[in-house]
């Protein structure tokens, strides 16, 4: 856009003038105490230039301001003009399409405000830095003459801008205003192609918008040709207080004030060097260094004293299982002694049942074959019995307790087991144990009848355990005893019920195995539970400690 370059052009000017001042600051610092020393003729000499330049100065700004605002107001025209000659257009083409003619009207309404925008900024821009920057250099300069040629250097920077502004903003405004001419016949041209009528109350309205905010912007044209008048005012007040101010000073305040500065320049400058220069920095340079490892350490500390509180809490979870290894352990010897002893008495006792039965040739006729239901009546009590005992243990217990129960039936049919032949009672024979894993090995093996002895003696120690007081072993002797006095001569009833109960036994090997293969996994984990603690161990071990 056509503001744009304009503006560009203003603020490169503005540029060079502050390069040009700030160049002459330095120099004016720098110049001698003979400068400031001059005598009666010089002083009267750079007055007479001041006053020359006052007048020059006041008769370039009064040329400068109706130049611009003759600009300024030949924009306005200018794009008035347009506007009316786009409305006479408009009004002329009674038809106008929908589309085409609205985004047309839309690029009309942005080059509009381009516009607008561009004669707001030309309004807005303020000379006042140059005056902020001739008052900083008559309150820092050094001699009066240095301030006379900055202030005629402002007034050319003054005229040139002013020219620019003149000659550039004419020559863009009319670009503008040429471009907005070829817009405007193009939409001309494609509104006479209109043939519908449908949109034309939309285009009228559209047009009554455009009226109004070219209204507005009228009004706000005036506006900032007011706020430039009062601009160029204010400046032109500024420039006369400033032009007293240099009238006003005195070089003797000014040589006063110049080696005040110089002192402090000198003043500061050793102290800097003495900062450089001191063994303070080093030494906290040190420190800092220190603090730095000390933060590093105790981070890691705080990290090492973290692996140690895991470490133990393993340690402490390792040797709560390896006590509870030692109570099963011990547990498991308490219970093997029992069976030991359980057994003894079984033997026993079956020997002296199996002598009664080779001394005895025949059954009583009154015998009650009944009795071997009231075994299984008694087992059920039994079961009961430790189903109340489960709400005394834990889950873990409950379940072991439920799978022996289911054994207790195995171990009371074990004692059916031993018996040869079924069909004659009378001939009954006690199978020793060497007779009884023969003839298991040709089943399974030798190997799963010593399992499932194994199997057998623990969960009958874990029995024992539960019912290991006096009047449990007491309902155990009466229910063998029991047992005894019930085995009779052989009916057709009991010939069913032993082979209900060879079934039973069948499904309860199969289920034994299954456990059997259950505890042979359940050590081989702990086994590598035992082998990777032992080797945690052996690693906090060779951990050194800090």
């Amino acid at each position: 856009m056509a503001g744009d370059v304009i503006f560009g052009s203003d603020d490169e000017d503005e540029e060079e003038s502050n390069e040009s001042l700030e160049q002459e600051s330095p120099l004016e610092d720098n110049q001698p105490d003979s400068e400031l020393e001059a005598d009666g003729d010089s002083l009267e000499d750079s007055s007479e230039s001041e006053e020359e330049s006052q007048t020059i100065f006041s008769s370039e700004a009064d040329d400068t301001q109706p130049n611009e605002n003759d600009s300024t107001e030949n924009a306005i025209d200018e794009s008035s003009e347009a506007e009316e000659s786009m409305k006479e257009e408009e009004e002329s083409q009674p038809e106008p399409e929908s589309s085409d003619e609205s985004e047309k009207m839309l690029e009309i309404e942005g080059k509009i405000s381009d516009l607008e925008a561009d004669v707001e900024e030309l309004s807005q821009q303020d000379v006042s830095y140059e005056i902020d920057d001739v008052k900083q250099e008559v309150d820092q300069s050094e001699a009066v003459e240095s301030l006379q040629s900055r202030v005629e250097e402002i007034e050319q920077s003054l005229d040139d801008i002013s020219e620019n502004l003149s000659g550039e903003q004419n020559d863009d405004l009319r670009q503008d205003v040429d471009s907005l001419e070829k817009t405007v016949e193009e939409v001309s041209s494609k509104v006479s192609d209109i043939e519908s009528e449908n949109d034309v109350e939309e285009l009228e309205s559209q047009v009554e918008k455009i009226k109004d905010r070219v209204a507005e912007k009228s009004d706000l044209i005036e506006n900032l040709k007011q706020r430039e008048d009062e601009n160029y005012s204010d400046l032109r007040e500024d420039i006369e207080d400033i032009r007293e101010e240099i009238s006003d000073l005195d070089p003797d305040d000014l040589e006063e004030r110049v080696t005040k500065v110089e002192d402090n320049t000198e003043a500061l400058e050793e102290f800097i060097e003495d900062i450089k220069n001191s063994d303070d920095v080093e030494q906290v340079r040190g420190r800092l260094d220190g603090l730095e490892e000390s933060i590093e350490e105790v981070e890691t500390q705080a990290e090492q004293e973290d692996l140690r509180s895991d470490v133990d809490e393993i340690r402490e979870g390792l040797e709560e299982i390896e006590d509870d290894v030692s109570n099963l352990r011990s547990n498991v010897n308490d219970n093997e002694s029992s069976i030991e002893e359980v057994r003894d008495e079984i033997d026993e006792r079956l020997e002296g049942l199996k002598a009664e039965r080779d001394s005895g040739s025949d059954v009583p006729e009154d015998f009650d074959f009944q009795r071997v239901g009231k075994l299984e009546v008694s087992l059920d009590n039994l079961e009961s019995r430790v189903d109340k005992l489960e709400g005394r243990e834990s889950q873990e217990m409950n379940k072991d307790i439920r799978e022996e129960l289911d054994q207790v039936k195995s171990i009371v049919s074990d004692f059916k087991w031993l018996f040869n032949d079924f069909d004659d009672l009378s001939e009954l024979k006690l199978l020793s144990v060497d007779e009884y894993e023969e003839i298991k090995a040709q089943d399974a093996g030798q190997e799963d009848v010593k399992n499932l002895f194994q199997s057998v003696d623990e969960r009958l120690s874990k029995i024992i355990d539960v019912t290991s007081s006096a009047e449990d072993v007491k309902k155990l002797e009466q229910r063998v005893q029991r047992i005894e006095d019930s085995i009779d001569e052989p009916d057709d009833k009991l010939e069913e019920d032993l082979e209900a109960i060879v079934s039973k036994i069948e499904s309860q090997d199969k289920e034994i195995r299954e456990i059997r293969e259950g505890y042979t996994e359940l050590g081989e984990m702990m086994q590598l539970l035992l082998n990777q603690y032992r080797s945690d161990e052996k690693k906090d071990i060779e951990v050194p400690e800090l």
